[in-house]
């Protein structure tokens, strides 16, 4: 469970950083 939620995290973040580079170049 813990490590679910750990990997969510991460992924969520990974994420997170793709859509700022996305609104970078956008705007």
């Amino acid at each position: 469970m813990t490590n679910k939620t750990d990997n969510n995290r991460i992924s969520l973040q990974k994420y997170a950083m793709q859509f700022g580079t996305y609104m970078g170049i956008y705007w």
